[in-house]
């Protein structure tokens, strides 16, 4: 984890390299109503049956995300404006960190070799001249960089699921008639018991698949699973303010073309007829690519969600439906106990989840980097440090330029908190979506925290969440039935490619503080794996005394069981335990 945040520090150190020509005309800064600022970020999932639209508003403390990112570019441009006079001479340009710095402090190392298939990368087109450069002409420079407020990133687990797929079905699977009965999956907690390898009550991943894991640890799967940046090429197409509506057209054929003639018909892409309609222009009963152009203006929103980053007040929520959503006959949407907000369309679900608060990772970075500074100015107590002596630390080593403002020669504490701050607030102005494909899953189907852990209340109630989608309604589940399951997980920039787990890590923390919170006091005691329930193993009373409390008869004691019989006791006159 050190290794990790060192990294951090590295990067956000690196020394900018700066390329001389002309800048645009001085602005007198950005237009905050103009539509490329708005909240608006649209997704375009290519389900199975029919392309479903997806509406995203992305807010960073009460404020349109690319709203917060433009105040970010401000505050750049003044810290290096150290003269105040509204252009950059090129000493103060020589400061400005390089845009492969702010790309990998905002979506860490990640890089997608189709890239240059997909969408061609555009050439250079603007570079800077000292004494000329302006504030807009500064992010002008950045943007055509490719340092953007909003970053999209897949990552695909379908290997490794399908593996835990194969051994639940063979542990749980009695008859080997390869489909699961409801007394089957009724028996989980019974059958699976064997296999927890920790007495934890829980089967984790690891249990299921050990060797798996070793392999995973060693990087020797790194290619079957990776995540990479996110491309017209994936189940998800994003499009923000700033792009051509036209460009999902060419993804929708390519997706839903059975026939191979670069048209659709309605029964291929399975939309409803007056969308049809409205977008068969020239009424041939087919959608061509100019037609599809307009999918978008025509399609109706299937889902539309408010997304709160950064500071969030008491009265709102990180996640929820905005009110107008298209009446869909085949989606259900539902927001979850834990706040995040679950998706079906046809047969695919679709889980999204947000985490409010910096990013964990600058956070920690922050501080490593400040006691570094503190311990290399402990001999001397000087109140700074000069080259030579941040040149003996690899991340103040590159810091020290840019921090430097005054350009004295002398770093002092005020001024690399000024400098980290800065460089925090870009991290704050900006969003990171990670899509996580886990195919279709029965063990992440089963695990709604997708934490790598199967709790007693899930494996109790496996055939309640698996029923759903026993399509016709013979009382099994097979694996042809299951959901194609993504995760769609939005933070606040991620610093030092520490992405990978933080859907993972983070829903994990959402529920663990969600746990840890409910109920009276002698439960959280007596919930020694902190799965927010009491197994009959955790409870330190009498069976009976359990039985009486267990309401529902399921085995578990839950939070609201909990309450209940701390109130009926002290109604009763009975002191807390």
């Amino acid at each position: 984890m050190k290794r990790a945040l060192l990294a951090v520090a590295a990067a956000i150190a690196c020394l900018p390299w700066l390329a001389v020509a002309e800048d645009p005309p001085p602005a007198s800064g950005p237009d905050t109503s103009a539509p490329a600022l708005s909240d608006v970020q649209d997704l375009v999932f290519l389900g199975d049956t029919r392309p479903v639209y997806i509406r995203l508003h992305i807010r960073v403390d009460g404020k349109p995300l690319r709203v917060a990112w433009e105040e970010f570019l401000t505050s750049l441009f003044q810290y290096l404006d150290t003269n105040g006079d509204g252009v950059l001479s090129q000493a103060e340009l020589e400061r400005a960190p390089k845009p492969a710095t702010l790309i990998q402090m905002l979506r860490g190392n990640y890089s997608n070799p189709n890239v240059p298939k997909d969408r061609p990368a555009m050439e250079l087109g603007i570079t800077l001249v000292g004494g000329k450069v302006t504030r807009d002409g500064l992010a002008n420079y950045y943007r055509i960089s490719g340092v953007e407020a909003f970053y999209a990133l897949i990552r695909d687990e379908t290997s490794h699921e399908e593996g835990l797929t194969d051994v639940l079905f063979r542990e749980l699977d009695a008859n080997k008639d390869e489909k699961l009965s409801k007394d089957e999956l009724v028996r989980a907690a019974t059958v699976l018991h064997k296999l927890d390898l920790n007495d934890d009550e829980m089967i984790s991943d690891e249990e299921l698949l050990p060797s798996s894991n070793d392999m995973m640890a060693n990087g020797a799967m790194s290619q079957q699973e990776k995540t990479v940046v996110l491309t017209d090429s994936s189940a998800f197409i994003l499009l923000g303010p700033t792009d051509s509506p036209s460009r999902v057209a060419y993804p929708l054929i390519s997706k839903y073309d059975k026939d191979d003639d670069q048209k659709l018909s309605r029964t291929e892409i399975n939309l409803e007829k007056a969308v049809f309609d409205q977008l068969d222009a020239d009424h041939d009963g087919f959608l061509d690519a100019k037609e599809l152009a307009s999918f978008l203006k025509s399609q109706p929103v299937d889902a539309e969600v408010t997304i709160r980053l950064g500071n969030v007040t008491e009265d709102q929520v990180p996640l929820d439906f905005n009110g107008n959503v298209a009446a869909v006959a085949n989606a259900a949407l539902r927001k979850l106990d834990n706040g995040f907000l679950s998706m079906t369309f046809g047969d695919a679900l679709v889980e999204l989840g947000a985490e409010t608060g910096t990013a964990p990772a600058y956070k920690s970075a922050r501080q490593i980097i400040l006691a570094q500074y503190d311990a290399a100015d402990e001999k001397l107590k000087r109140g700074f440090l000069d080259a030579k002596q941040a040149d003996r630390d690899p991340s103040l080593r590159g810091l020290f330029q840019q921090a430097d403002r005054n350009g004295d020669g002398k770093l002092t504490r005020e001024e690399l908190v000024t400098y980290v701050d800065l460089l925090g607030k870009a991290v704050g102005s900006s969003a990171v979506l990670l899509v996580t494909d886990h195919g279709r899953s029965l063990f992440s189907l089963m695990n709604p925290h997708h934490d790598g852990r199967l709790r007693q209340r899930e494996l109790r109630s496996a055939w309640t969440r698996v029923q759903p989608w026993d399509k016709n309604h013979d009382g099994f589940l097979e694996r042809e039935e299951l959901p194609h399951q993504f995760d769609i997980y939005v933070s606040q920039g991620q610093s030092g490619g520490v992405i990978p787990a933080a859907a993972t890590m983070a829903r994990a923390r959402t529920e663990r503080r969600a746990a840890i919170s409910k109920g009276p006091l002698w439960f959280q005691r007596m919930d020694r794996n902190g799965d927010g329930y009491v197994s009959m193993r955790e409870f330190l009373g009498r069976k009976e005394e359990f039985q009486r409390i267990d309401s529902d008869g399921d085995g578990l004691i839950s939070p609201e069981e909990a309450d209940r019989a701390e109130a009926k006791l002290k109604n009763l006159g009975g002191k807390q335990r």
